[in-house]
């Protein structure tokens, strides 16, 4: 009898080491995965992150906006939240260009970029003041940006218009407004124009 409860309390042992065993394997191979779970979240985190269209740019002041459509080839301006005072104005569009100044703003029709062809585009100007447009493509050869300023706002504070860009890509666009409560100064703004189809 002595024997066997020596041999059986032997197998325990046996059994109790394979037990340790195989747990401590478990225990290594979780160590070791969690090991190389912060160098890959280091790699990750040194991965330059993608700021989406709409989103709070890094360096952006409060409400403003960058737009980030095709800045790879184009150093668009920034879009600002920021609306004009005339609060039928300010209906129009989401998302605003803006002036240094604040005395011509450029409606970014809530998608902060424009169309190849036809757009409509709403403008805040002093009030007693013609404003005038003018652009032309940064990516190459293309017909200059063709402006339509209709009469009839010479007395309002804002600006119906229509603009035809000619081919998709870079445009800067000058902008600014004579008389009435006009400073005069000229403001340069960077639009990038998406190919037909994709507004």
């Amino acid at each position: 009898m002595h024997k066997i409860a020596v041999l059986a309390s032997m197998l325990g042992l046996i059994a109790l080491a394979l037990f340790l065993g195989g747990r401590m394997d478990q225990s290594q191979q979780a160590g070791q995965a969690t090991t190389r779970n912060p160098a890959q979240a280091s790699i990750q985190a040194q991965q330059p992150q993608q700021v989406k269209n709409g989103s709070t740019a890094p360096g952006s002041a409060p409400g403003e906006t960058q737009n980030t459509q095709g800045a790879n080839r184009c150093p668009v301006s920034t879009v600002t939240t920021d609306r004009p005072a005339n609060a039928n104005t300010a209906a129009w569009s989401r998302t605003w260009y803006r002036s240094p100044d604040s005395q011509i703003w450029a409606s970014a029709s809530g998608l902060s970029y424009f169309a190849a062809g036809g757009d409509k585009v709403l403008w805040a100007k002093p009030v007693g003041s013609d404003l005038y447009a003018e652009g032309h493509h940064l990516d190459g050869e293309a017909q200059p940006l063709q402006v339509d300023m209709p009469g009839g706002y010479e007395d309002m504070d804002y600006q119906a218009s229509g603009v035809t860009f000619s081919a998709p890509g870079c445009w800067e666009i000058t902008a600014w407004a004579t008389g009435g409560q006009s400073k005069g100064n000229k403001w340069t703004l960077v639009v990038y124009v998406s190919p037909l189809g994709n507004h």
